[in-house]
This record gives C-alpha cells, sequence and structure tokens, in this order.
C-alpha cells in the first residue's frame, strides 16, 4: 500500500517473487484520500488517520455562510450576506446595530438567534474521524 503525500492510495502488487525488476511491480489507484492527518506503517500494517474539521468562523467565506443558512429560519438573510460579501470575520466581529442596518433583522429574537448560531462555530473544531487500514494488523 502506497499514500502519496497528495493523499492518493495506490495498491502495489508483485508479478513475480524478485522485487528487485521494476517491470514485476502493478500499481492500481484505490482512490484519492483527504484530510489525512496522520500515518504509521509496519511490516505487516499501514495506518491512515483522517480528520474532517471545521474551520474558525472568522474564516468563513460569503458562500459558505450562505449555504450554511439555508434550511434555517434565517434564510431571508442568506442573500444579503453572499452578495454584500460578508464574510465570517465581519459578522463574527458585527456591532448589535449591523443586524437590522445591514441585515434587515429587525426582530431581536432573530438577531440574537444568529449571533449565538454565530458565536457556537467561533472556534475550530474536529468533525469526524476515520482510521483506515490495511495489512494484517496483528500488532502482536
Amino acid at each position: 500500500m502506497l499514500l502519496t503525500k497528495d493523499g492518493f492510495c495506490f495498491n502495489l502488487v508483485y508479478k513475480d517473487v524478485s522485487i528487485d525488476d521494476p517491470k514485476s511491480l502493478r500499481l492500481s489507484h484505490l482512490k484519492k484520500l483527504t484530510n489525512i492527518e496522520q500515518i504509521a506503517a509496519g511490516s505487516n500494517h499501514f495506518l491512515a488517520l483522517k480528520k474532517k474539521i471545521r474551520i474558525a468562523f472568522e474564516e468563513w467565506t460569503p458562500i459558505m455562510i450562505h449555504d450554511w443558512l439555508e434550511g434555517t429560519r434565517l434564510e431571508f438573510v442568506k442573500n444579503i450576506i453572499k452578495f454584500g460579501k460578508i464574510d465570517g470575520k465581519t459578522l463574527l466581529n458585527a456591532p448589535d446595530e449591523f443586524y437590522a442596518q445591514t441585515l434587515g433583522i429587525d426582530d431581536e429574537n432573530k438577531a440574537y438567534k444568529l449571533k449565538h448560531m454565530v458565536e457556537s462555530l467561533k472556534e475550530e473544531c474536529v468533525l469526524e474521524v476515520t482510521l483506515f487500514g490495511w495489512g494484517d494488523n496483528n500488532f502482536s
């Protein structure tokens, strides 16, 4: 098994007993792995740790915020954010007046809800962890 730094995963199979002859090597592409954080390999195993991470809200683009608002009860502001080019940093640091004057949210409860939702996404966090394993995985 071979994992490149770009995340491509290949299966290596030797046709003949001799591994010195490059012609005896068969390489087949299995898949591309993304978000690989760590790899470990031994004589009879290969492990890859994948983490899906949500970036901190201040790094979100207007398109990311637009897509995130889809399906919430605050959908009416998604196009204002998208076409007004309001990014995560701007929204995270916005004063109370911004919600009414720029986003058009007159209802204090809806403004509070959006502020609370944004605040809950302030920090980067791990969403999912996957461990891939190939080989015998016999560690004894």
